[in-house]
């Protein structure tokens, strides 16, 4: 790959061609995103042995390049087809004695389906080039040197077979044998043996190839295989058509080669673009949709503001509030070998786009998901838990560090209001956090914290809460008791032995406990109304702290 790389001088570009061949190296000699004139708007990366100085490369088109004329149309041709067509686009380009492999990528805005840049990656394939050339254009000396054309299958992982289709007898290398992830020589070769493991979306590159021969001097392209390990691969082949005198097919010469390593990095590449992009959508997003929460805009504004996102005033939509913390509880950094959660965090986004969840917003630590509702069996209430468990089984299985608590609103009314829904939704994420036994709670089961919320607004009630549930807590902080919790069961209608068998305590020790409690509030729990009080005021101070209350021996 470094036997042929950009060198810049003050005023142009040139190619600089060197005679030693290097060992092959599959990652790529030059990765940069084009705008629709060719210019390099941006350079992500170059291979630091090409001598490429980026800031002077930076923001010239193709014509800077002191390349010949076809080339240049060759590659204006290809780039303009990745922006018409909105797909991806692989051609060889050859320069001088050197061949480089280029692969241009669309990069399409999640807003608009707009192509704003394409992805251009480049390989230098000179030296798999003149392997390839040495096996199809001189096949008699390969045959006549074995130990030559297992050092070259060695380097360059390069299968070579022959098909002479008028008997229907193929020849195959130990390594064609590999590349489609069969054992060497385990079976006889046929056609139909290399063609089981052709990709179904594939198959119709390897007919157009055929058809492509029986009129071009060669042809050649790239197709996914299916291993016996269940596993995908890549692989690039090229064939070459040899006929008889009346222009008829009679055997075929093909060369091919296993590319899994070189996709793979492709795609690492364009998927971290991709995932950068995604991340700062949602993050510019987010900070709009706040806005819209926080503000009271009038609802005709607020509905044209959404119609931004996708959403549609007329469709009913259901929120759900995921809120994601490391199996600690903490909000910060997880054990060390699970990385940062606010990284984890972005993983558990780009994982819920990649599902196909293109309404999400994260604000105020919180991933926010509508999900709309289209027809009636999915509109349910149960539909929704169940949505919203197998959510929670799926983060857990994938990121196994986060603990998850989900808030969901139940349908949205018609026109939709998305701070109503989003209020809904939080709120029973909140209750849902504040107590731990719940993971997942919907708004239609919050209860009384549905009236605590309400509460919560009036600082002299909020005051009057906590000064009753505190006179509990300070005793226990001193006394190292459980009042709070007593008071917790018994206000949840069991009675004292349920309570004494959940505590794990005596039964005259929870009557002790529950006269005690009586005492310190100068109240009677056997009142309703006394009961009622101090379960506002106990929802209103764990609405406070956000915390469960947690059962003590």
């Amino acid at each position: 790959m470094k036997d042929c790389f950009w060198e810049l001088n003050d005023n142009n570009v040139s190619l600089n061609n060197r005679k030693t061949l290097y060992e092959i190296n599959h990652g790529p000699i030059l990765v940069s995103r084009l705008d629709r004139e060719g210019k390099l708007v941006q350079v992500n990366y170059n291979d630091p042995s090409t001598g490429i100085a980026t800031q002077k490369i930076l923001g010239k088109n193709l014509t800077h390049f002191c390349l010949e004329l076809q080339n240049v149309n060759k590659c204006k041709y290809h780039l303009k087809r990745a922006f018409a067509n909105a797909q991806k686009e692989v051609f060889q380009l050859n320069v001088g004695i050197h061949q480089y492999h280029i692969s241009l990528l669309p990069e399409i805005k999640s807003s608009n389906k707009e192509i704003a840049f394409v992805l251009a990656i480049v390989y230098d394939m000179t030296k798999e080039q003149k392997v390839l050339d040495q096996l199809v254009f001189h096949n008699d000396k390969l045959s006549a040197s074995q130990h030559s054309l297992e050092m070259v299958q060695k380097i360059a992982k390069l299968g070579y077979f022959e098909w002479d289709s008028s008997n229907g007898i193929m020849y195959c290398s130990d390594q064609q044998y590999k590349n489609f992830g069969y054992t060497p020589q385990e079976t006889a070769p046929t056609v139909d043996l290399f063609a089981r493991r052709i990709h179904p979306d594939d198959s119709a590159i390897i007919k157009t190839m055929l058809a492509q021969i029986q009129n071009a001097e060669y042809s050649e392209s790239e197709f996914r295989v299916l291993k016996s390990d269940e596993s995908v691969g890549w692989v690039y082949a090229r064939l070459n058509a040899i006929t008889n005198q009346q222009g008829c097919l009679t055997k075929v010469l093909g060369v091919t080669q296993d590319i899994t390593k070189k996709k793979q990095e492709e795609y690492r590449i364009t998927k971290t673009e991709k995932d950068l992009i995604f991340i700062n959508y949602v993050n510019t997003c987010s900070n709009y949709l706040n806005r819209l929460l926080i503000n009271d805009y009038p609802l005709e504004y607020t509905s044209k503001a959404l119609s931004e996102f996708g959403l549609e005033s007329h469709r009913v939509y259901c929120c759900f509030v995921i809120q994601l913390v490391d199996s600690m509880g903490n909000a910060g950094k997880t054990d060390p070998c699970e990385g940062d959660t606010a990284e984890i965090k972005q993983q558990v986004l780009i994982w819920l786009a990649d599902k196909g969840h293109d309404k999400i917003w994260y604000i105020d630590n919180k991933i926010i998901l509508l999900v709309s509702l289209a027809d009636e069996t999915i509109s349910t209430k149960q539909y929704q838990l169940d949505f919203a468990h197998q959510l929670t089984q799926e983060i857990k299985k994938r990121f196994p560090a986060l603990r998850t608590t989900i808030g969901i609103s139940g349908s949205s009314s018609i026109p939709f209001n998305v701070k109503d829904v989003y209020e809904k939704a939080n709120h029973a994420a909140i209750v849902a956090s504040a107590d731990s036994r719940p993971q997942i709670v919907h708004f239609d089961d919050i209860g009384l914290y549905e009236i605590a919320f309400q509460l919560i607004k009036d600082t002299n009630i909020v005051t009057l809460a906590a000064s009753t549930i505190g006179r509990l807590v300070k005793y226990d902080q001193h006394r190292e008791g459980n009042l709070l919790l007593t008071l917790k069961y018994i206000l949840e209608g069991d009675s004292l032995k349920v309570v004494a068998k959940k505590l794990y305590i005596h039964p005259n020790t929870a009557l002790w406990r529950k006269h005690r409690i009586e005492e310190l509030l100068q109240m009677s729990l056997d009142k309703m109304e006394t009961k009622v009080t101090l379960m506002l005021h106990l929802k209103i101070w764990e609405l406070q702290h956000k915390t469960a209350l947690e059962k003590k021996s």
